[in-house]
């Protein structure tokens, strides 16, 4: 160790600080560390900044996922709601179609009825009126006095608008009367005069 002399004396006389090593190196470590710190904290505010926004982002991205999934659970809700509102609307529009098919084959038995009836003449008594339910094609069953009132009766169903293919399918003696004749025709119908049963 080299003794240095940091100052003289009133009387000329030289001064050895033995410390002043020490000093130094103590300042120069001070320096050192204030440096080192003054690097850390540029490194940790610049972290701060680079990481800032990627954490607003996945706030934001998380904020935004659990609006999306209360707008969906909301939209499921509605979409069900939805659903069965239709499905009741489905059954109320089937009931009124089954209604509206329902009232029109009550209402056209009775024009059925009154179109066969205006082609039968005096002497043709009717026993029985089907409708065959897959075709549609009406069967007339009856008795006559003669095979004349047979056959008006048949001519007449021909000229009708209301039916048309009228054919005589059927007829014999009838068995209980003795004097009279059974007879079995088919006829389609026109629109709207066609009961569904």
């Amino acid at each position: 160790m080299e003794w240095q002399i940091s100052t003289l004396a009133w009387n000329e006389i030289p001064r050895i600080d033995l410390h002043r090593d020490r000093r130094e190196q103590r300042s120069k470590v001070f320096v050192r560390s204030r440096r080192h710190g003054f690097m850390l904290l540029l490194c940790g505010l610049a972290a701060v900044c680079l990481l800032a926004p990627a954490t607003l982002t996945c706030v934001e991205t998380h904020w935004s996922a659990s609006a999306i999934r209360a707008q969906t659970t909301k939209v499921v809700a509605q979409t069900s709601d939805i659903a069965s509102k239709v499905a009741s609307l489905q059954t109320i529009a089937q009931q009124s179609r089954d209604y509206r098919e329902d009232v029109a084959a009550r209402q056209s038995w009775p024009s059925l009825l009154t179109a066969v009836a205006a082609c039968a003449p005096r002497g043709v008594y009717l026993s029985l009126v089907t409708v065959e339910s897959n075709s549609g094609q009406i069967m007339i069953s009856g008795t006559a006095a003669s095979v004349t009132l047979i056959d008006q009766f048949v001519h007449q169903m021909q000229d009708s608008p209301a039916f048309y293919d009228t054919t005589l399918a059927e007829t014999d003696l009838d068995d209980d009367t003795g004097s009279g004749f059974r007879f079995r025709l088919t006829a389609d119908a026109g629109v709207g005069l066609t009961p569904e049963h």
